[in-house]
């Protein structure tokens, strides 16, 4: 795994030997997450490459963050059952966000427990 930090930005590179695998793109903004993207190439899919990344993006977060946001296209099953595994909701959807071709996106949010 290799991180790179700019400001509050993070990426996130998922290595298999010397080859890149994925990544995940987030941002902190004060006691927010934001997931931006997340993305393995087709060949490493359904291997458990996502769920290492998003697991490695939690661990790396500060102890202040609250709350994860993510959003994905309605359609992208995979990532919804993805996040889904990991205890995010859905919380809202934004009719026909996306085009090419225009399609929902669903919000979901991952709520850390208080002390």
């Amino acid at each position: 795994m290799k991180s790179y930090k700019n400001n509050d930005y993070f990426i996130f590179i998922g290595f298999l030997n010397d080859s890149k695998v994925g990544y995940i793109v987030c941002h902190t903004i004060h006691d927010e997450f934001n997931i931006y993207n997340l993305a393995i190439l087709e060949k490493y899919r359904n291997k458990g490459f996502a769920s290492k990344l998003l697991r490695y993006a939690f661990e790396h977060l500060s102890r202040d963050i609250k709350s994860i946001y993510a959003e994905v296209r309605a359609t992208n099953f995979q990532v919804l059952s993805l996040f889904r595994k990991f205890g995010f909701n859905e919380y809202n959807i934004r009719e026909n966000y996306y085009s090419f071709p225009t399609e929902n996106a669903i919000l979901m949010q991952y709520k850390f427990q208080s002390d």
